[in-house]
């Protein structure tokens, strides 16, 4: 039974799906948009969060330019910071975001900076794996409680008496089955389908994950940006700087009413 309840609990966290942000003044009354637009010298950047899971917090980022000039565009200058508490406003230029926001972030210094390809392809390698431990892990669960479950009732079987105690527990022992063949089934059909997204993602990673560049004027930029989680919290803020100038973008956890 103990061995039974730890795996459980593991499938809630193997099927448990991430959370949703949405820019920290949304409203749906207002059909405000999911993404935020921030504009500065003819430079526009818009970012939406596309999902956090698999270990990573995923935006959605598209850079116009329309400066007269190339941008020099590089994703290993990204930060981004998330805690408990809305983090301030910046109230000039002479704010320096990253000291203003540090003190209200709970996230690790070394993990505050977007990744770069080769570190997301490892995380979806990693995930990959795991799903398929978890899928065999679940596999032998299963067939074990077959095996355990047909012993049981051989035993009864040669029982030259079989009292009400008997049965009873043959049939708490045929719900416990039946429930742990279901609870198991569940876990290997989802960690199938995770692992054939996660293998779906990592396939496209080279088309979708956005690269350093030098931005043409007149052109604009989108992909992908990957930042590590290392734990849910309600709001988050994103720093992108482009040639000098850093597009501050703060999000928050959806709320229910939000969707």
């Amino acid at each position: 039974m103990k061995t039974s309840t730890t795996l459980l609990l593991l499938l809630v966290g193997s099927t448990a799906f991430g959370q949703r942000l949405v820019p920290i003044n949304f409203s749906k009354a207002y059909q405000d948009p999911y993404y935020m637009v921030l504009e500065a010298d003819s430079i526009t950047a818009v970012l939406e969060h596309v999902e956090t899971e698999n270990r990573l917090v995923v935006f959605d980022l598209e850079i116009v330019n329309k400066s007269g000039l190339p941008l020099k565009v590089d994703p290993k200058l990204f930060h981004y910071y998330a805690g408990s508490s809305p983090f301030p406003e910046l109230t000039g230029e002479a704010d320096n975001v990253h000291q203003v926001s540090f003190p209200y972030s709970q996230v690790p210094g070394y993990l505050r900076k977007s990744l770069t390809k080769n570190v997301v392809e490892d995380h979806y390698e990693t995930q990959i794996k795991q799903q398929q431990t978890l899928a065999i892990i679940f596999g032998v669960l299963s067939v074990g409680m077959m095996v355990a479950d047909v012993a049981s009732d051989l035993r009864d079987s040669k029982k030259e008496f079989y009292t009400q105690k008997d049965w009873n527990k043959s049939q708490t022992r045929d719900v416990l089955t039946a429930t742990t063949l279901m609870t198991t089934d569940a876990v290997i059909r989802s960690s199938q389908e995770r692992n054939y997204y996660t293998r779906e993602d990592l396939h496209y990673l080279d088309q979708e994950i956005m690269q350093p560049m030098a931005l043409p004027d007149t052109s604009a930029l989108r992909g992908k940006v990957y930042f590590p989680k290392n734990g849910y919290y309600r709001y988050y803020r994103v720093v992108v700087p482009v040639e000098g100038y850093n597009f501050v973008f703060d999000f928050r956890k959806a709320r229910v009413s939000d969707y």
